[in-house]
């Protein structure tokens, strides 16, 4: 824009300088808090011309937030209608930098992440004419006088700004590059080289160069390793105008309230909670509120563990708000194996504390319950509880957690509604609006009572009306529209839940798959579907399933009629089928109950893995060796179908077959893996170890057999903080297969599964932890030297079993196996503190279940017994410092004994001295001496 143009408004006019920030904002003008927000239009984001000569502030967005990727350094600047601005998201405010590039087409993507951090400078626009909020690079110091990005240059740009306000302190103004900035803009300070805008207070026109703080290339590297959420970019049910407005108000007031930390919407399924999630989404990014939003339904099931699905939240939190990546980088280096809590506060709390916003973030989890870690996830949020000022949780969930047993539920601060369906009025209207669109034949259209009928037929439920909807505008179907509506409107049965929604399905799949034939070929690519770990393109695909392209493509573009989500690239690719189809549909199509001799849909997941399982072992038989034994794996080309049956041959064999030897043995998969060759195994290991974990250095498997293979294999796994615990458990349940008299890889297997639990808190982890471990017992007999430790990792099965599900048999075997641990540990043994600490941690359980107070005294002994044996340097100390102050503490409760309170005070004082900042037990050691020093004070 040339200057004098930009003279000539500024000689027109008188106005007042008023702060200037940048966000998107809802296409409103006023706001009940008497902010004023912008709209936006063709000629980009306008400040709405009767505020224009007003002298109350106005504020375009809030003033928060950081540059997300993808958008850029802001110049805002009088300009004529042109072409609408790039999108704008979550901006940093304020960044005021008013400037005219020569340009403006060639700058929108180039700035990536930066930041700005400062308080908010002063502009003034001329009035009437609109505020165009462009696109500039990610600035930083050059050494040419330029400002640039990477290998992107930009002119110098004039800027226009207020010499009475100070420069925020992430900005520096200087002359030239070898010039000290000023530290305060002054009148004196620029002295020589500016110009005053007629009727401009204080308004001056300098060269400048901007610092941009935000994440360095280094936590770019580092962020960018995160796992990511899953295209959600496609088409999705849509979110009917009007129809959740009490829910979208109520969900609203919750989040600006400062109470309860998580917000759980619930319904059956089908009712709409992702779309309501969708949309609060969008309304939440829309003001600056959201922290991240994570749509678990778009995830492959049983892939993900509660650390890696942390992580992924925070990988959005980082993409919104790029100044929270520092926070999330430092998490990357710092939880790595650390507690579930503790993942919690440095990938999620920290951050976004780190962003010091003036209202909590809200973190959206949809289709929790889906998810099978969700307990464990819930539990470890009550550590955030006093946190509700810096960070909410909205969840949906088909039942209300509240009235569930799950442990500890009763420890989180929680709210919940119930969503209840959406009204006949709304539902009514919307097949009004689309049966509009549907291909209707020979005129015969949907009558204003069909739309009545179906309304009411339809329950309220958004999903069964979209899918009628979907059948009707099938372009493919034999029977013209008008048949398919009067087949659905004769059921004359009202939707109620998943199983009212049954019948559409059927009725839907016997249309599209008319013959045996052909309902033989839609199961066929429904198993495969079903447990997909990833997608696929149509053409690889096929070969996965041994399936023609021509009958792949033709079932792929039929059940697109069904389906509620479609990635971007959905048309060419096959994705898991619990990405595409809506809950209700998964379930039918699992349902046995449902199927019949003619006409059966259903398919078994055990089924579909053990099929796909055989194929991808197949697959790994046939890859070709490498050139010589010299050569690296890395990289080793893969080609097709290759890098997945590489991926996922383990987890797809271990579910689709089952562990005793009378029914391993005879499996086609045994067969397949016995007659495959040591050297095909040790190079698929090699592979797969570099898919899954690049950076590290590459195993030895040279003199090892399968069994030994597999379980080095899960032991590399095994260091990455539980992001690859669902393959690391499926290589060790296929190693247990191979050599079931292998009491390492048995051993192995029952820690893996404990880990879980402890994670997750999930009853059925323990339980296979506790087969697992027996076994390895049974491979473990006296004098055998991993005895002991077998027992003892049996022992806390047990023991932890029994906190789970509360069941007492559990706990009393498991006081058996640690008295059999410590007989085993003599008084000399190094590790003898851990088996008296074992012990006395069961009885410490035993007597809170039934007051046995001599279980409480034996507790007390032992863990005398332990500290003794743990000096003041031993790293063990801490722990045998907690478990007896813990145990006395339970003696003061239960006789009044003032000595046992105040040793208890003493060990943990003890404690909490050994225990600086950042150890591990140092909350433990605080949360001991703070309720030790209450029940003094009581």
């Amino acid at each position: 824009m040339p200057k004098d143009r930009t003279k000539a408004s500024a000689n027109s006019h008188s106005y007042q300088p008023f702060p200037l920030s940048f966000s998107r904002h809802r296409e409103r003008d006023d706001v009940p808090d008497g902010r004023t927000e912008v709209s936006r239009s063709a000629s980009g984001v306008r400040i709405p011309q009767h505020q224009l000569s007003s002298s109350r502030p106005i504020e375009v967005g809030p003033s928060s937030g950081g540059l997300t990727r993808g958008s850029s350094l802001y110049n805002a600047y009088p300009q004529p209608p042109r072409a609408q601005p790039p999108h704008l998201r979550s901006c940093a405010g304020p960044l005021p930098t008013p400037s005219y590039p020569p340009n403006w087409n060639s700058y929108p993507d180039l700035c990536n992440d930066g930041t700005i951090e400062g308080s908010t400078a002063l502009f003034q626009p001329p009035p009437r004419a609109p505020l165009m909020i462009d696109a500039a690079p990610q600035l930083q110091r050059p050494t040419d006088g330029s400002l640039q990005w990477g290998n992107e240059q930009a002119v110098r740009e004039p800027w226009l700004y207020n010499a009475q306000y100070p420069l925020p302190s992430s900005m520096s103004l200087d002359a030239g590059p070898s010039s000290s900035p000023p530290s305060v803009f002054t009148a004196e300070a620029l002295s020589s080289n500016y110009s005053f805008f007629p009727g401009a207070n204080n308004f001056q026109m300098r060269d400048v160069h901007f610092t941009i703080k935000g994440p360095s290339d280094q936590d770019q590297w580092w962020f960018h390793g995160l796992p990511k959420h899953p295209d959600m970019s496609g088409r999705q049910p849509e979110y009917l105008p009007d129809s959740r407005t009490p829910d979208v108000e109520k969900s609203l007031q919750w989040v600006s309230s400062l109470t309860d930390l998580v917000l759980c919407i619930y319904g059956p399924a089908g009712i709409g909670k992702s779309t309501l999630a969708g949309h609060l989404s969008g309304q939440l990014r829309s003001i600056g509120w959201l922290g991240a939003a994570i749509f678990l339904g778009a995830f492959p099931p049983d892939t993900s563990g509660p650390e890696t699905m942390i992580k992924t939240v925070a990988h959005e939190l980082g993409n919104i708000h790029p100044r929270a990546i520092p926070k999330i980088v430092e998490a990357m280096k710092r939880c790595h194996g650390t507690s579930l809590e503790d993942h919690l506060e440095g990938y999620i709390l920290e951050p976004v504390r780190s962003l010091n916003h003036p209202h909590p973030l809200i973190i959206i989890v949809d289709a929790l319950d889906e998810w099978q870690d969700y307990p464990r996830f819930l539990k470890a949020l009550a550590r955030l509880n006093l946190e509700s000022a810096v960070v909410k949780f909205i969840t949906t969930s088909r039942s209300n957690p509240q009235t569930s047993r799950l442990p500890d539920i009763d420890q989180i601060s929680m709210s919940t509604f119930a969503l209840q369906p959406v009204s006949t009025d709304v539902m009514r209207s919307y097949f009004d609006k689309h049966l509009r669109g549907v291909p209707w034949v020979d005129g015969r259209k949907a009558r204003s009572s069909d739309v009545n009928k179906l309304a009411d037929l339809s329950g309220g439920l958004p999903v069964w009306a979209w899918t009628v909807i979907s059948l009707l505008s099938q372009p493919f179907n034999k029977s013209p529209p008008h048949e398919i509506l009067t087949e659905i409107l004769a059921s004359g049965r009202q939707v109620g839940g998943s199983k009212g929604l049954s019948e559409l399905y059927h009725n839907a799949l016997l249309r599209l798959f008319p013959t045996a034939e052909a309902r033989g070929y839609f199961q066929q690519y429904l198993r495969a579907a079903l447990v997909l770990q990833e997608p696929l393109s149509l053409p690889e695909f096929s070969k996965l399933v041994g399936m023609p392209p021509h009958l792949v493509n033709a079932i792929h573009s039929a059940l697109s009629t069904i389906q509620t989500r479609s990635p971007s690239d959905s048309d060419t690719t096959v994705h898991p089928a619990s990405t595409r189809f809506h809950l209700s549909f998964l379930e039918y199509a699992q349902d046995n109950a449902a199927s019949t001799a003619e006409d059966a849909f259903t398919v078994s997941a055990f089924e579909s893995h053990s099929a796909l399982g055989l194929i991808c072992l197949e697959t790994v038989s046939n890859l070709p060796p490498l050139v010589s034994p010299q050569v690296s794996s890395r990289p080793y080309p893969l080609h097709g179908i290759q890098h997945y049956a590489v991926k996922h041959w383990p987890l797809h064999v271990s579910h689709g077959t089952h562990r005793t030897q009378e029914e391993w043995l005879p499996t086609p998969q045994c067969l397949a893996l016995q007659a495959m060759s040591l050297g095909a195994l040790q190079r698929w290991a090699a592979v797969f170890l570099n898919i899954l974990l690049p950076e590290e250095e590459e195993a030895e498997f040279e003199d090892r057999n399968a069994t030994s293979i597999l379980t080095v294999v899960a032991d590399n796994l095994g260091k990455d903080d539980g992001d690859h615990w669902v393959l690391e458990v499926a290589c060790l349940e296929v190693a247990v297969r191979l050599g079931s008299d292998c009491d390492e890889a048995w051993y192995k297997l029952g820690w893996c599964y404990k880990s879980m639990g402890d994670r997750t808190g999930n009853a059925k982890m323990f339980e296979e932890a506790i087969f697992a471990f027996r076994h390895a017992l049974e491979l473990r007999p006296e004098p055998h030297a991993g005895r002991t430790s077998t027992l003892a990792g049996l022992g806390a099965a047990l023991c932890t079993l029994y906190a789970c599900n509360g069941n007492i048999r559990a706990l009393t075997e498991g006081i058996l196996q640690h008295r059999e641990e410590l007989a085993l540990h003599p008084a000399a043994h190094p590790d003898r503190f851990l088996s008296l600490n074992n012990l006395a941690n069961a009885l410490l359980s035993l007597y809170k279940q039934n007051g046995d107070v001599s279980a409480l005294n034996e507790a007390i002994w032992h863990n005398r017994d332990a500290l003794a044996l743990c000096p003041i340097l031993h790293s063990g100390r801490p722990s045998s410092l907690l478990n007896l102050a813990n145990a006395l503490r339970r003696l003061y409760g239960q006789n009044g004994d003032a000595s046992a309170l105040n040793e208890a005070i003493l060990h943990s004082r003890n404690a909490l001295a050994l225990c600086p900042a950042p150890h591990p037990s140092r909350r433990r050691s605080l949360n001991n001496l703070a309720n030790a020093l209450r029940n003094l004070y009581e």
